[in-house]
């Protein structure tokens, strides 16, 4: 039995090591789209996932170089273990963004999600890594996916700009869905968080509050929130887009009545 075993386990080795030789020698030929000629479902060297990760990872940086996702991601979805020198953080990053460009939305939310529920503590860059990733789901409108990745977000920010910035986010999302009483109410929430440079982004959060507001019918609250910032603000070109707002949400009500 332990000969068997032996046996087997060299077998394994051999077959890996053909394998190393005949993928590198076809990247190094660059003649790349063989590898999938002969490995694949219906390759006549087997399934993709026998490479093993080392060579899986040279088939995706591949694949990305050419910018074909999609084949990219079906790399990553074979792939146990980080490229050397990658973190698990990171490496969940590049797999959940490049799911994202192959046109998987929702799996590609899915992968960040899960890592984000079994973190405790992330670092401060590694939190705007992970927005970044979400602006992403923004980019291609996928608002839905977007609000639940940064309210998972939220519960991990630590600092009060990223608190704040992640309300302000999630606020956008809601805007762009045309839900103009939530938006304006994360946008004051945003605003009320202090902290290092927060006056500027307080005065920005507080008018995209009042537009959604008027945006919502509610233009006596969407006024007071403008009158409220032209008694603060000493810019001359906000003063005139203030006074210009109010102006506006003046005869809107004057039509109305």
């Amino acid at each position: 039995y332990a000969r068997g075993v032996r046996l087997v386990g060299s077998e394994m080795c051999i077959r890996d090591s053909l394998n190393q030789v005949l993928v590198d020698g076809l990247l190094e030929d660059r003649l790349a789209p063989l590898v999938f000629v002969f490995y694949g479902r219906e390759g006549p060297l087997g399934p993709v996932e026998r490479l093993g990760d080392d060579l899986l990872h040279k088939l995706s940086r591949y694949a990305l170089k050419r910018q074909d996702y999609r084949l990219a991601a079906s790399l990553y979805r074979s792939i146990q273990t980080p490229p050397e020198g990658m973190s698990e953080g990171e490496w969940v990053l590049r797999r959940s963004r490049v799911e994202i460009f192959a046109g998987h939305a929702e799996p590609g939310l899915e992968v960040l999600l899960e890592w984000l529920a079994r973190v405790e503590l992330i670092a401060e860059d590694s939190l705007d890594r992970v927005i970044q990733v979400l602006f992403d789901l923004q980019t291609i409108g996928r608002h839905d996916l977007a609000i639940s990745g940064f309210s998972q977000a939220a519960a991990l920010a630590r600092t009060p700009r990223q608190q704040r910035e992640l309300l302000y986010w999630m606020a956008e999302s809601r805007a762009a869905q045309g839900k103009h009483s939530l938006a304006a109410d994360l946008f004051l929430r945003s605003a009320a968080i202090g902290g290092s440079g927060s006056r500027q982004w307080s005065q920005s959060a507080r008018f995209r509050a009042a537009g959604e507001l008027a945006s919502g019918g509610l233009i006596d609250d969407a006024r007071a929130i403008y009158r409220a910032l032209l008694e603060v603000t000493d810019d001359p070109k906000q003063r005139l887009a203030l006074g210009q707002k109010i102006q506006d949400l003046d005869l809107q009500a004057a039509w109305r009545n």
